[in-house]
């Protein structure tokens, strides 16, 4: 792309000609252009041209003639339309030199302007010199792996990326803060025992101390994250900060749970020509941003500076580079003279953690010497780079990390500038960020439980609502309508839905795009899901806590399946699920959804049923008008934080044979009469002792001959319920003395009398988690393993 210089696009050089006449009317004439390097152009585009300033005659003529005979240049008017000559008259409008073909040496084009009278005799002439440059060219793309930026959407557009704020890499530390963004995989070398807090792998490269790692068996059926307490780069030994809860052998695998870097965006840097020596600069103008040798930040060969030209050369040597821990580094040398007068790095590999070593060998001299220069980070001086034309590939890559989100578009500003000549691109950053309660409601989205006031915990979503952004019509029928419950509230945790037909928790999130406008970028958002989840339940008349596999969920990146699975894979983002997002921006705002709950309905068979969820929400974002392709693989790039929320909801069968909240613990559950036709003719009434009971099944079986129910459970404790003066069977069930339950047996007048061995069961449930039982829906992270 063609760069303006003062205004103007330095393909085209502002040409200034000046006419003096005196009182005689003798008049002369002054050319010169400003600037004498003159980039190659196309002569198109939007030009912002600069006045020049004649004065003098009314009348002749101004012809405009250059050296060359190659047509190194035109001149053009302000309409940019090509002329060799120009009325006097018309001295205070605009006129151009343009660069058509590269100069073969500095200053070897003269423009030469001569004055002529109404009958063409020359009057006066004047020349100046210009050197007309390659066309000077930085080239950025779309991200890491996107497409490249056209020339002439360079600053109108500007490149997109995402901020590098997220974990590509799994390794639980910010990418814009990691040294190296690389998934790291290796492989045990040995044998790890259970309780070992250290393991030998095969490579170390990559890894870092507090780095989070996962470790899984050669089969992938189970395995466990921990965290780097300590590394020794010599043993290849990693220290973990917590023991192994099982054995590995050797082959298990050792890695992090994300992938390679992608957010930086790649530059390249074009060598200008002809070379007429000095600097190159490379420049950030603008932005919070880092410059890289690589595209995963691993330290690359940046520099290779020659010690000892050596002697007797005919042809360039071959250039080799060894050792220091990395790969790929290659270069080439250049002879003058019979010396090796320099030597440039055309690639500069990656993985370096020391200088290698630089052989030089062939080309039929002997004792050139050089040394190497590993670095990662592009240096910048006062935000400048300055790179030896002379030392320059034809074309070098380098990275850009935007450290921060845009503040506005295009706020990233690159300029590549040789003598008078430059190149600049812009580029925008994306971000996602969750909007905050209104002043004084706290930075949590919409879950407390409240109906007639306060709209922050309560809104109504949609164009009459107090969030008038969220315009997906199946979403906002989902929250205004379908999951209301009877008392209004829209969130938060309890009944819901028209009749209270089901209960758990409901959870809206709001997301605002940064900066203002991005999405008019091609950006494409889609707001996602990971979730962890453990569901239990308890058979009536048993003391049995079945964790119930089936309905069981995990974090993609705990389950050590082969291949490993990636930390940002969704796993609650189902496709039928899409009713639940609105990813089309409105104002910048996008939402996400979301529910977990069971109906009321049917207990059936179980006395208690628990599910303890916990979530982490996010948003990720691909360019370009890329759509995702599904909800279910890792696309496109993390582009919020991920934010932690909880539901848990325990829950007991009723008397009608429905669940209901179970609070207390320990509880029991509604008593069910297995045997006897009708099934109702009596009812068992259950007070638990909080101080004695346990998790446990009970059996309370008609004893017809004695006339009374026989009281046992499963964990060995027996009573009797005797006939009262009332009609009702009471007493407890007790083990060692100690009163678990009191028991009231009641028949239903009417109904068809108890016979024998009609049979009550009911179970108590005593709850172990820390906190005990618990009925929420918040936003913190929970841990759902170890029990309910």
């Amino acid at each position: 792309m063609r760069i303006m210089r003062n205004r103007v696009w330095v393909g085209l050089a502002v040409l200034f000609v000046m006419v003096v006449c005196n009182t005689a009317n003798a008049c002369t004439v002054t050319v010169f252009v400003e600037g004498w390097h003159v980039a190659k152009s196309s002569a198109t585009g939007d030009f912002l041209p600069l006045s020049f300033i004649v004065t003098g005659t009314e009348e002749g003529t101004i012809s405009l003639a250059s050296s060359d005979a190659g047509g190194k240049v035109k001149f053009r008017d302000k309409d940019y339309k090509v002329i060799t000559s120009l009325s006097v008259a018309k001295r205070n409008e605009n006129y151009w030199v343009e660069g058509i073909k590269t100069s073969s040496s500095i200053l070897d084009v003269t423009v030469t302007a001569t004055l002529k009278d109404t009958n063409n005799n020359p009057l006066d002439t004047d020349t100046d010199t210009v050197t007309v440059l390659d066309k000077v060219d930085l080239d950025i793309y779309h991200g890491q792996n996107g497409s490249l930026v056209p020339d002439d959407g360079e600053e109108s557009g500007g490149a997109t990326t995402v901020a590098n704020l997220n974990d590509t890499d799994g390794d639980g530390r910010t990418d814009k803060d990691d040294t190296i963004v690389k998934k790291a995989l290796t492989t045990l070398t040995a044998s790890a025992s259970q309780g070992a807090t250290t393991v030998t792998v095969n490579s170390v490269y990559g890894y870092h101390v507090s780095d989070k790692i996962a470790i899984s068996t050669i089969w992938g059926s189970e395995g466990e994250a921990r965290t780097i307490q300590s590394i020794n780069t010599e043993t290849k030994v990693i220290t973990l900060t917590e023991a192994l809860s099982r054995a590995y052998i050797s082959d298990s695998e050792v890695y992090h749970a994300g992938r390679d870097e992608i957010d930086l965006m790649k530059l390249i840097l074009r060598k200008p020509g002809p070379n007429l020596g000095g600097n190159v600069t490379l420049k950030v103008v603008s932005g919070n941003v880092k410059i890289w040798e690589n595209s995963n930040k691993a330290p690359a060969v940046t520099a290779i500076t020659v010690t000892n030209g050596g002697s007797n050369y005919t042809s360039a040597p071959t250039v080799e580079i060894t050792g220091g821990g990395g790969t790929d580094a290659a270069a080439t040398a250049t002879v003058a003279a019979g010396v090796v007068t320099a030597i440039t790095v055309t690639n500069g590999g990656s993985g370096y953690t020391s200088e290698p070593t630089v052989n030089i060998t062939g080309g039929s001299g002997a004792n050139a010497t050089a040394e190497a220069t590993v670095g990662a980070e592009v240096e910048l001086t006062d935000g400048q780079k300055q790179y030896a034309i002379g030392d320059l590939p034809d074309t070098k890559t380098v990275y850009v990390e935007a450290r921060a989100a845009s503040a506005s578009l295009r706020d990233i500003v690159i300029e590549w500038k040789y003598k008078d000549c430059k190149d600049t691109v812009k580029a925008t950053a994306a971000w996602v960020n969750k909007t905050a309660r209104p002043a004084g409601e706290g930075t949590n989205p919409w879950y407390t439980r409240r109906a007639a006031t306060g709209w922050a915990h309560n809104p109504k979503v949609g164009a009459e609502g107090q969030l008038p952004d969220l315009n997906k019509a199946a979403l906002v029928s989902l929250i205004n309508t379908t999951q209301k419950a009877t008392d209004g509230s829209r969130y938060g945790h309890g009944p819901m839905r028209p009749t209270n037909s089901w209960f758990g928790g409901r959870i809206l999130y709001e997301f605002e795009l940064v900066p203002d406008g991005v999405q008019d970028l091609g950006i494409v958002v889609d707001g996602t899901r990971q979730v962890a989840g453990h569901t239990y339940y308890i058979s009536v008349g048993t003391k049995t806590i079945t964790n119930w596999e089936t309905y069981n969920r995990y974090f993609p990146f705990l389950l050590m399946e082969k291949p490993p699975k990636d930390n940002e894979l969704p796993n609650d983002d189902w496709p039928s699920d899409e009713s639940a997002n609105d990813n089309s921006p409105n104002n910048q705002h996008i939402y996400s959804w979301d529910s977990p709950s069971v109906s009321n309905l049917l207990a059936g068979w179980w006395g208690f049923y628990i599910n303890r969820y916990t979530f982490k929400e996010w948003v990720r974002i691909k360019l370009e008008d890329t759509a995702f392709l599904d909800n279910t693989t890792v696309e496109g790039s993390r582009a919020s934080d991920k934010y932690d929320w909880h539901c848990v909801y325990y829950v007991k069968r009723n008397a009608d044979g429905k669940w209901v909240e179970d609070n207390a613990s320990p509880s029991a559950c509604a008593p069910e009469l297995t045997t006897g036709t009708p099934s109702d003719k009596g009812t068992l009434a259950v007070t638990v002792n909080a101080t004695n009971a346990v998790t446990e099944g009970w059996s309370v079986k008609y004893d017809k001959t004695d006339d009374e129910w026989d009281v046992t459970s499963d964990d060995g404790s027996q009573g009797t319920l005797t006939k009262q003066g009332d009609g009702t069977w009471q007493g407890n069930g007790a083990k060692a003395g100690n009163t678990r339950v009191t028991l009231t047996v009641t028949h239903t007048a009417g109904k068809a009398a108890f016979v024998n061995n009609d049979e009550f069961k009911f179970s108590t449930f005593k709850s172990t988690a820390s906190g005990g039982k618990k009925n929420e829906t918040t936003t913190q992270p929970f841990t759902v393993t170890g029990g309910p």
